[in-house]
């Protein structure tokens, strides 16, 4: 399902005024093009919702990329890279490992970055370890990040959080063994999700639809519709900068808009949606190895 702003099925909404109560704005699909701002920065205040998003992710990710694999390649769910904590647990994210088919030879590794392994402390110096050693393996590693409140796990890209010139708040950074320089490519708010050309070998690459599999995350959830309010910004809004603060506020207007003469009213939700704000974690501007490719968008 694709649940774009201009699609004609996301006419599940509602403002309503009971008295001098103001009910929430709700959709069943995702309003915003790409990420969707609201959930992302919930997501981010509370550990355990962003736990679930990671585990149903992945899934989707993994079900959008097998479509596009040539013959020969396979993928597995692993827990390979990231740790889950910062005690003893670890290897409980997952992530996704594309094989060659007659040498079962790992080729690539696609890790969802989680808020612990970005966060200074133990599991953020374990990431940087272990994703070295992956590197150092020979495989292409394809890390995803959507956590625009917490420091990139990687110097090179621009932080967005310690508000560098030019950064984005979502970036998929792209590692291939033997090249000096990453790929990166970043997005805005309201913006589509690139896709993303990975390479297998000289001869073969996939690509992964990344906004596709972002889509079914938040339109297969019988729960995010329930509580993302368009009604309200989203918590921690003070982390986003003051073009991005406008766009939402644009989004939210055109949430609050009905699509067709369909569209029907909500019971308000028996979740609702969080209102303590958990301020970002502080961080210093990365180094950055090249401005020009890091800062620039690659649409794929």
């Amino acid at each position: 399902m694709n649940g774009r702003a201009g699609d004609q099925r996301t006419n599940w909404r509602c403002l309503r005024i009971s008295g001098n109560k103001i009910m929430p704005v709700l959709s069943k699909t995702n309003v915003y093009q790409g990420v969707n701002a609201h959930l992302n920065s919930l997501l981010q205040n509370q550990m355990a919702e962003w736990d679930s998003f990671h585990n149903e992710h992945i899934i989707h990710i993994q079900r959008v990329l097998n479509a596009e694999l040539p013959e020969g390649y396979y993928t597995r769910a692993e827990k390979l890279l990231q740790a889950a904590s910062l005690a003893l647990y670890e290897d409980v994210y997952t992530s996704i490992v594309i094989y060659e088919a007659v040498s079962r030879r790992a080729v690539v590794c696609i890790e969802l970055l989680s808020p612990v392994n970005k966060q200074p402390g133990t599991g953020y110096v374990k990431y940087g370890h272990r994703r070295k050693q992956i590197i150092e393996k020979g495989l292409c590693l394809v890390e995803i990040d959507y956590l625009h409140e917490i420091r990139p796990a990687v110097a090179a890209v621009p932080s967005y959080a310690a508000g560098y010139p030019g950064a984005q708040p979502y970036y998929v950074l792209l590692t291939e063994p033997g090249s000096p320089t990453p790929r990166l490519s970043a997005w805005g708010v309201d913006e589509p999700i690139p896709s993303v050309d990975i390479p297998l070998n000289t001869a073969n690459h996939a690509v992964l639809k990344l906004d596709q599999a972002y889509q079914q995350t938040f339109n297969d959830s019988t729960f995010y519709p329930l509580v993302v309010d368009y009604e309200r910004v989203p918590v921690a809004f003070e982390t986003y900068i003051r073009e991005d603060q406008g766009r939402i506020r644009a989004v939210i207007e055109r949430a609050k808009k009905p699509r067709d003469s369909e569209a029907s009213p909500l019971v308000t939700p028996s979740i609702p949606p969080p209102t303590e704000q958990v301020p970002p974690v502080a961080a210093e501007p990365p180094l950055v190895t090249d401005d020009a490719d890091a800062g620039s968008k690659e649409a794929e």
